[in-house]
């Protein structure tokens, strides 16, 4: 078995000297994968130390270039089975037996303990030991925290510092005060009324929509779209019109809603189609189309190839969400849905349990009512002495901590009740008042585009790892006023909405209609030209970084999308509506 592969960023190899030396483990994306999602992380870390730092990745047992847990049983996880690669409860007994049998294993055998947290963990500190420098720091994000935890308990006297960036609690549980999937619904609602209620400090939003209440309009949308209401019908209909296996237009919308909410880009979209959605005024304001080329565009994004795609495994995924993330006694299907429905966006977690019954063996009595598994293997492994069990820093290090605000996938109250639990001084939490999740990328930008947690990262290094001299001067720009926290630049209003007026996304009316993608080369974000046509609507080279990437698995909400929207059937152009090509979108100068 392959344990880890290196990505080399800069062209020294791996040193040996006592200098400091940095681990990435983890990634924001949805779940675990390759080290390409880390790379512009480690980039912008290598850039900020004025490239006096190596920076190194590897790969996550079961993933990446390591031994990639996947399900070979009648193809299962390829694009031609009946699943389209999905990983469905009726077909997971057959892949949980597949892949015991693949490591050689029998019902009652922990042969998956080799894919555990604390296995992986295990990985990092060999690595570490191997590379023989006592002044190593180790960055994670979001399930990457919940590694490092874990590798804290291990005590590698060579790390110096360790890095938690959109953090999971890892203990806690008798106080409910240990992360689980299970309260993902509950706690994305809290966060995306936390972030609705800024609405009073955008001056259109306030305009727009100053006297709503939004709890109150989410139901409405909700329950008309249920009702099949015909004052919202034409706009639910270019919902219904997304094709997938999902077919409920009320659902589809909730996970679209979820997918904007936890992109800090994105999450601006939400007020103006909840404007929209409650109007859905088609002869004046079209909002119909509006909502439509909005759809397209965003179904498009989701389809996009990532060359990190194949290196996923969503058996690993399951594998430590039921091992490690998921509470049991499991509430029931029917608790999760209610949670679910309170929660005025939320990413469906009920889907989850009937996957984690028939991982576990539906031993659950809330398992009872769902499809038994076919056979008595299981995709779960025993928890073992390092499970929640508080942390004690090590002597020699120290704990630096990142948390956004505004995070709907590890909701800040988990940062501190990690805190709070770390047994030891040598520690110090950051909290970003409007940050979304992973605050290396969202944290507020300096003028030459550093943004803030990278910044504290870097000092945090400098320093040696001495919490209390982090300059954290960069720390003021979070209190700017935010009366444009909803704001969208012109290109990506346009690209996404085809509206003629760019600066009011509540009111403009569209240009014409999209019947596909408008040529969105990438999602990072609408950097790259849409062709335009005429017409148509300083030290020595001391600190070493070595990074190691697991993406962090709770947005449970995307991989529900990616399951059910992925490609938008074609709409038929309304007479007034001309039709939309790639190269028919003129862009505002």
């Amino acid at each position: 078995m392959q344990i880890a592969t290196f990505k080399y960023l800069s062209n020294v190899s791996l040193q040996t000297n006592k200098t400091p030396h940095l681990k990435l483990c983890g990634s924001y994306k949805v779940v675990l994968e390759h080290p390409l999602a880390m790379e512009e992380i480690m980039v912008s870390t290598y850039q900020t130390l004025d490239g006096t730092t190596d920076v190194y990745t590897m790969d996550h047992r079961g993933t990446g270039r390591s031994h990639r847990l996947e399900c070979t049983a009648a193809q299962a996880e390829t694009s031609g089975s009946p699943t389209n690669g999905e990983l469905t409860p009726e077909v997971l007994s057959d892949c949980v037996q597949d892949i015991n049998t693949q490591l050689g294993g029998t019902p009652n055998s922990s042969v998956l303990s080799a894919f555990s947290t604390t296995s992986a963990a295990m990985d990092i500190s060999a690595l570490i030991t191997n590379t023989n420098n006592s002044n190593t720091y180790v960055y994670g994000v979001s399930y990457g925290t919940y590694l490092v935890e874990r590798l804290m308990q291990l005590n590698n006297t060579n790390i110096k510092g360790y890095i938690l960036d959109g953090v999971v609690s890892q203990s806690g549980s008798q106080d409910n005060k240990k992360f689980f999937l299970n309260d993902f619904d509950t706690n994305m609602g809290t966060i995306a009324e936390s972030v609705l209620s800024l609405c009073k400090m955008d001056s259109l939003c306030m305009q727009k929509l100053g006297n709503v209440d939004f709890k109150s309009a989410f139901e409405r949308i909700y329950k008309s779209f249920d009702m099949n209401s015909k004052d919202l019908f034409q706009c639910q209909l270019t919902v219904s019109e997304i094709d997938g296996f999902e077919k409920d237009p009320a659902k589809i919308l909730r996970r679209v809603f979820a997918l904007l909410l936890q992109d800090q880009k994105l999450r601006g979209f939400i007020p103006i189609l909840v404007y929209r959605f409650l109007r859905c005024n088609m002869e004046i304001y079209h909002d119909d189309l509006i909502i439509s080329n909005f759809l397209t565009q965003f179904t498009s994004i989701l389809n996009l190839s990532d060359e990190s795609d194949y290196y996923k495994s969503d058996i690993l995924y399951l594998l430590i969400v039921t091992s490690e993330l998921w509470r049991f006694p499991s509430e029931s299907i029917q608790t999760l849905f209610e949670a679910s429905s309170k929660a005025i966006i939320s990413s469906n977690v009920t889907g989850m349990l009937p996957l984690v019954c028939i991982a576990s063996g539906a031993k659950d009595p809330n398992c009872a009512s769902l499809l038994k598994p076919s056979n008595d293997f299981l995709l779960q492994y025993p928890r073992d002495q390092y499970y929640d069990k508080a942390i004690t820093i090590p002597s020699q290090s120290s704990v630096l901590m990142l948390s956004g605000l505004l995070d709907p996938q590890t909701h800040p109250k988990y940062a501190r009740y990690q805190f709070n639990s770390f047994v030891g001084t040598a520690k110090r939490l950051f909290e970003f008042n409007y940050s979304a999740h992973g605050t290396v990328l969202n944290s507020p930008k300096s003028w030459n585009g550093t943004t803030c947690a990278i910044s504290l990262i870097a000092s945090y290094i400098r320093q040696n790892g001495e919490v209390s001299t982090i300059d954290t001067t960069c720390m003021n720009q979070d209190l700017v006023n935010t009366g444009g926290y909803f704001q969208i630049d012109a290109r990506t209003a346009f690209l996404m909405f085809a509206a003629t007026n760019s600066s009011d996304l509540y009111d403009s009316l569209p240009v014409g209609i999209y019947l596909e993608s408008a040529g969105l080369a990438s999602f990072h974000y609408m950097q790259k030209e849409v062709p335009k046509k005429n017409e148509t609507t300083s030290i020595d080279r001391t600190p070493m970084i070595i990074g190691f990437s697991l993406a962090g698995i709770f947005l449970i909400t995307s991989i529900a999308l990616a399951t059910y929207i992925l490609i938008k059937s074609t709409p038929k152009a309304p007479i007034y509506a001309p039709v939309l090509t790639p190269t028919d979108v003129k862009q505002p100068e």
